[in-house]
Formats: C-alpha cells, sequence, structure tokens
C-alpha cells in the first residue's frame, strides 16, 4: 500500500485587493465581477472553493484548507505521481497551469496536509522555515517572535508540555500534524452540477405548439442560471418523453458558448419539428373536397416512420 502524499497549493493576496482565487473565479462565473475590492468573508469561500473544484483535474479528492493564513488548498495525491509521470511532474503542471490563469501559486509535497502547507509556505526544508507556515494565528505567532522563536526548527526543540501550557492545545494539534502524529481531516469539494431545468406534465401533452412553448420556458430558466454562473452552454441535451413511449434524446453541440434563450431556441426547434407526437386524424365519409385515401396514406405513412402506436384514423360517417 503507497503511503499518502499531499500537495498544497498555496498563493498571496493581491497588493491591490482580493485573492488571485476570487480572479480565477470570476473568470469561471462563480462570483461577480468586482469581488476582489469589496470581498467579504462569504465571497471569499466562494472563490476559494471554485478555484478548489478546478483543482479536481489533478485528483479526485481536493479540501479547501481552513486553518488560518493565505488561501489555500489541500490535495490527495496519493498514487497520482503515476499519472502524471512524477510527483515534481505534478508540481510543475500546476504551476504552469496556474500561472497560464493569472496566479502565481505556491506548491508544496509532503506525507502530511501540514507538512505540504508548510513546505509551500517556507520551502522544502521545514525546520528553516518561519512558525507562520504552522498557520496557528497570528496571536500565537506573535507571542512566539517575542521569545525569539521563529523558525519551526527552534520551536520543535521546545518541550511539548511547556508549549501546551504557553501557547494552548491549537498550536500542539498543528505540530503533531506536520509530523504525522495527528491525522488531519479532509473534507472533500464536489464537481458543481451542470445547470439544468426540467418540467413534468400532469398527462401526456399532444399538441406540438404546447411541446414549443414548454422547451421555450425551460430554456429560458435555463439561461437565468448561467447568466448567475455567467457561462454558456457548449452542448446541450434536451430530454423528452412522449405520451408513455420511450424517451427521445437530443444533443445539439454548439461551436461558441451561448446563453441566449432565442438563439438555443432556434436550434432546438429543428429536433422538436422531428419529434414523434401522438396525432388523430378525422376524415368525412362524404368529404368531396379530400379524398378519404389521402389521410389513410398520411396516417400509413406516419405509422410506418414512428410507429403505430401514435396514430388513429377515424372516419365520420355523413
Amino acid at each position: 500500500m503507497a503511503s499518502a502524499r499531499f500537495a498544497a497549493v498555496l498563493w498571496p493576496r493581491q497588493s491591490h485587493g482580493g485573492s488571485q482565487a476570487e480572479s480565477h473565479a470570476q473568470a469561471a462565473g462563480d462570483v461577480p465581477a468586482g469581488v476582489g475590492t469589496q470581498a467579504n468573508a462569504l465571497h471569499d469561500a466562494r472563490a476559494l472553493k471554485a478555484f478548489a473544484r478546478w483543482c479536481l483535474r489533478y485528483s479526485p479528492l481536493v479540501s479547501v484548507e481552513e486553518s488560518p493564513g493565505p488561501p489555500a488548498v489541500v490535495i490527495d495525491i496519493t498514487g497520482c505521481g503515476r499519472v502524471h509521470g512524477s510527483e515534481s511532474g505534478l508540481r510543475r503542471r500546476i504551476v504552469r497551469e496556474c500561472a497560464a490563469r493569472g496566479m502565481r501559486v505556491r506548491v508544496g509535497l509532503g506525507s502530511a496536509p501540514a507538512e505540504a502547507l508548510v513546505r509551500a509556505h517556507g520551502g522544502d526544508d521545514v525546520d528553516e522555515a518561519p512558525v507562520e507556515a504552522l498557520r496557528i494565528g497570528a496571536e500565537i505567532v506573535e507571542s512566539l517572535h517575542a521569545v525569539n522563536v521563529r523558525r519551526i526548527g527552534e520551536l520543535r526543540e521546545l518541550p511539548r508540555p511547556a508549549l501546551l501550557a504557553r501557547y494552548g492545545m491549537a498550536l500542539l494539534m498543528r505540530l503533531e500534524m506536520l509530523e504525522g502524529t495527528r491525522r488531519q481531516a479532509l473534507v472533500p469539494v464536489r464537481e458543481r452540477p451542470a445547470p439544468s431545468a426540467a418540467l413534468e406534465c400532469d398527462g401526456p401533452v399532444q399538441d406540438a405548439a404546447a411541446v414549443r412553448e414548454a422547451c421555450a420556458c425551460l430554456l429560458r430558466e435555463l439561461c437565468v442560471q448561467l447568466a448567475d454562473r455567467r457561462r454558456g452552454v457548449r452542448e446541450l441535451h434536451i430530454d423528452c418523453s412522449l405520451a408513455g413511449r420511450q424517451r427521445t434524446n437530443v444533443t445539439i453541440r454548439l461551436g461558441m458558448p451561448s446563453r441566449s434563450a432565442r438563439h438555443l431556441m432556434s436550434l432546438a426547434m429543428p429536433h422538436l419539428e422531428r419529434m414523434a407526437l401522438p396525432l388523430l386524424l378525422l376524415h368525412g365519409a362524404a368529404n368531396r373536397a379530400v379524398e378519404a385515401e389521402s389521410t389513410e396514406l398520411a396516417c400509413d405513412a406516419l405509422a410506418r416512420r414512428n410507429g403505430k402506436a401514435l396514430y388513429e384514423r377515424v372516419i365520420v360517417p355523413g
């Protein structure tokens, strides 16, 4: 069984306000533009979670780091080194792909999340890293600086009972997480579900105009969701169950993203018109303007194309 390995991705806050996570999230459509200058805790959390979801391309287990300090995510890369060539190759890939999106990240690797975070903050030599890299909060850091303890190596040389008595359990827990004697639980982020809209009717809809209107309403609802995320459709799936028949599925692929309900409806219309809707054909027996054979031929042609169950022909006497 492979030993656990983790990568921590950390980036500093931008000097002009806001974080690079927020910039990435705005580009991805997860937070509104302008958040950087008036961010609050909710916006920060949404931005960081959006970045964590983006990091799912590297591993199926990614967690937002909750401890005090610069925004960071922890990636469980156990067994992933072979997929990416090597751990160092994965590290370079994360830095490169984040840089391509305007994010100057720092990546650390370790056998525990806390170790990876320290390496991301202070370099590969854990003992030479500043105590801030333990993410223990400003108050404890100031207290350690007051007694001239500035490096993690200096902190680890001090007796643990004395540390517990003076600084509390939080500091001791971070040291134990760093050394791997205490397990740090990771709360995995999940992929955000794709926007969707659905409509269930009380009974079968047999009118083509009603089907088109229902589709138009659903597309408008879908576009509201897309506008909220500042996203567009690249692939549209339409799933219909017509009058008890097997489901009809349509997939429409777009060359450019779109969230225009009118545009999407224009693309969906040809597919809706080709859907096989139930139909009742009435013909008067004494009709002289249209021969009875005409509706019979129409009914037979439709039945051959879509099945007999959908169509019925009735001749009205007189």
